[in-house]
């Protein structure tokens, strides 16, 4: 992070962005050439010492292991499985990042249009917004509900096959309230959201009186030029 925002600063800092997006000067390449190497090598480091350490954070919550000697230990037993690991972590990102990106379309063609057809009245539009902003909300936390499910889920599952030779978890015991105390915490940052979100609305204000101004567009289309007095 600190070579790309030295990079940045180098190349771009002093460059409009708007110029940067409509003209793409040599500088913008520069900095992508140099910048490209260190995030790739990121990339792979994080990849190589994620599937290595993978086990860990089981061996210290179950086995009240040490930091150092559950990461030697994660990095022993996945040892020989890494390839079959990585495949299935892929896939789980894959299917965790396509998720919200299929959200937020079903949400932009099913109900985004409906909004332009509702009345310019506060008493119409701020009951609207707030239950298309909760509902968002709500399939938005679903998601991110299911992605951390999943992934520790494939944690637990690769920890009892690598460390215990066992297919999969032992069911929680009678009595657990996990699930209860999950959907709490789930429906209190919902309430949360919900108030944030019609405190946000509650104060747009609809005006009849609109102010009309220009912009003399895109400079690459219609250049600025000098007028003579």
């Amino acid at each position: 992070m600190a070579g790309l925002a030295w990079l940045y600063d180098l190349w771009l800092s002093g460059i409009d962005p708007y110029y940067l997006q409509r003209v793409r000067p040599p500088a913008l390449w520069y900095f992508i050439a140099c910048a490209l190497p260190l995030v790739i090598g990121w990339i792979w480091a994080a990849s190589w010492l994620y599937l290595r350490w993978l086990l860990a954070l089981p061996f210290v919550a179950l086995e009240s292991c040490g930091p150092w000697q559950a990461l030697r230990r994660s990095v022993s037993l996945t040892r020989g499985w890494r390839r079959s690991i990585g495949a299935a972590v892929l896939l789980l990102l894959v299917l965790i990042v396509s998720l919200p990106l299929l959200a937020t379309l079903l949400f932009d063609r099913l109900f985004t249009p409906l909004l332009w057809w509702l009345p310019e009245h506060n008493a119409v539009l701020i009951p609207a917004m707030l239950a298309y902003l909760i509902g968002y909300v709500l399939v938005t936390l679903a998601i991110t509900f299911i992605g951390i499910a999943a992934n520790a889920l494939l944690s637990a599952c690769l920890y009892m096959q690598l460390a215990h030779r066992e297919a999969r978890p032992a069911p929680p015991p009678e009595g657990t309230n996990a699930g209860k105390l999950a959907w709490a915490v789930e429906l209190s940052v919902l309430i949360f959201a919900g108030l944030q979100a019609w405190w946000i609305l509650n104060s747009f204000e609809i005006r009849d009186n609109v102010a009309v101004i220009a912009h003399r567009g895109s400079s690459m289309v219609a250049p600025k030029t000098r007028l003579p007095h």
